[in-house]
């Protein structure tokens, strides 16, 4: 998930956003509960928001974050382009995390990982499948929508972690 995170630092600086970014990523080494500096209800006082002008709240703090309903899709890339519309495929994003911020449970955990999240392969490879969810999405959703072979470009959520 390192280089994950990676690819969140370089994307929010591409788009002028400052801070430590980490991706939404979970495997059975960690996930956004164990790896994002603050999970408490009392983080995140200013809220999550997206990266557009008017920085649209998606949610209050950590816990309205993992309740399962965000309050607004995050649908805008961190160059405050937007998110295709569902069926489109570049609306979805990897994640293979529950809504509650830990690592899915309802399959092995590296079942929807993309091996820890360090394939590289061309689509489609059999058995070799990431949890995704839809950037569309406001319910469970968001996070926990299906799952896709590892060799299809997907979306990182992104969150600011200060």
């Amino acid at each position: 998930m390192n280089g994950a995170d990676a690819i969140c630092q370089a994307r929010a600086g591409a788009g002028g956003l400052s801070g430590t970014y980490r991706a939404w990523l979970s495997d059975d080494t960690g996930s956004p509960s164990t790896r994002f500096g603050c999970t408490a209800a009392t983080c995140s006082g200013q809220g999550y928001r997206l990266p557009d002008a008017a920085q649209t709240l998606i949610a209050t703090n950590w816990t309205d974050l993992t309740d399962g309903s965000l309050i607004h899709a995050i649908n805008v890339t961190e160059l405050g382009g937007t998110v295709p519309p569902d069926p489109d495929p570049a609306a979805r994003a990897w994640s293979n995390t529950a809504v509650d911020g830990t690592v899915r449970t309802d399959v092995p955990a590296d079942d929807l990982a993309c091996v820890k999240w360090t394939f590289v392969g061309d689509p489609p490879t059999a058995g070799v499948f990431g949890g995704m969810g839809a950037a569309n999405a406001t319910d469970p959703t968001w996070t926990v929508e299906g799952s896709s072979p590892c060799g299809v470009p997907r979306r990182l959520y992104c969150f600011q972690q200060e």
